[in-house]
Order: structure tokens, then sequence, then C-alpha cells
């Protein structure tokens, strides 16, 4: 059976989530009734999926401060609705490219924007003046150029190279819509596109 690594999960929750913000609530990691465990800081979103035991008995809302553990109070948002029902590209990466994609990432200027290229050459990620291809696995669907900041697609793909156990799913919508990343049953979230027009 798959399985996460419960030492390093954690902390990438706490990476996904707001450190500061106008909204305090998403600082918290979110704990739902449906047993999942999820962070967000409106531009990045993890969810681990059925973490919980919700079988046994009915389970609370909690939305806990991951250092101070410490209940939020009000309302953690409803991420479900922020998930695209319907995609045009699809694609594989491998932890270990996921790796390379991180490292490079991190020579770059992190505030910056940078550019994801799919096509069937491969994924291509562009800076201010740089460039590097990756491999990819098992691409469907239409070539797409999505533009994300620097520093929140380093998370993804510093999760993906330290706690995934498989290549992992992605899949794009357009442009302007949300990139989804997977594995069914076992995580999955998504990271908000800059504009650039």
């Amino acid at each position: 059976m798959m399985k996460l690594k419960p030492q390093n999960t954690y902390r990438h929750l706490c990476n996904f989530a707001a450190t500061a913000t106008s909204r305090p609530i998403l600082q918290a990691i979110h704990f739902t009734p449906d047993g999942h465990i999820e962070a967000t800081n409106s531009h990045i979103l993890l969810r681990l999926l059925n973490r919980i035991d919700s079988r046994v008995d009915p389970l609370p809302d909690l939305a806990l401060h991951p250092k101070e553990l410490r209940e939020f109070e009000g309302s953690y948002p409803e991420t479900s609705r922020l998930f695209p029902a319907n995609f045009t590209t699809n694609w594989y990466l491998s932890r270990e490219t996921a790796a390379e994609v991180a490292k490079y990432l991190k020579s770059l200027d992190k505030e910056s924007t940078v550019q994801l290229s799919i096509s069937t050459d491969g994924m291509a990620v562009s800076g201010k003046g740089s460039e590097a291809s990756f491999p990819l696995h098992g691409l469907s669907g239409d070539q797409t150029t999505i533009a994300f900041k620097c520093k929140y697609l380093i998370c993804v793909m510093a999760f993906i190279a330290d706690c995934s156990p498989m290549p992992v799913q992605f899949r794009a919508l357009s442009p302007i819509r949300p990139m989804v990343f997977k594995i069914d049953g076992l995580f999955e979230g998504l990271i908000a596109p800059v504009r650039t027009k």
C-alpha cells in the first residue's frame, strides 16, 4: 500500500500554510470531518487524503496553529470548490524529476515569475534569462504554458520530491486556472497561476 512519509509531511504542510496574512485562519493546518489534513496560503494548497479514520466517530472541523497547537476561531475556506472540474492537459512527473526541478528553481529569484511549458518534448521551466528542460511521462491533451511564482512552485516540487512514493499526476485547464497535482487516494493539491498579460 502506498504511504507518505509522516516525518516529512508535517514540514511540507507548514510550507503550504500562510506565514503572515490578513486572514489568520490560513496560518492553520485544517483537519476536516472527512479525515483529510490540508493547508493553503491561497496561492498553493496541499491536502493529504484520508489521514484520519472518520468511520469510527464523526470528526470535528478543526483548524490548528501548526506550532502553537491552538485552535483558530472562524471557518476554514471550502477548498474543494477551488479544483477545476475539467482539464485539457494531463501528464506525470517522477519524484526524481521533481527534485531536479526544485533544485533548478532554487537557483532563481524566489520572488520572480517562472514559465512552465508542457509539450511532447517535455517540461521546460524558464526564468529570467535561464531555462531548463525535464522529462515527462504519459502526456496527453494540449500543449500549454503557465506562469507561476517561483517560491510557490518550489513548495510543490519539494513536497513531491520528498514525500511522493510514485510519479504524480499533473492536470491543467488553462493559463488562468489552477494546476492540479495528485495521487488518487493519497494526496491532491494545486498551485494558482500568475497572469502575465
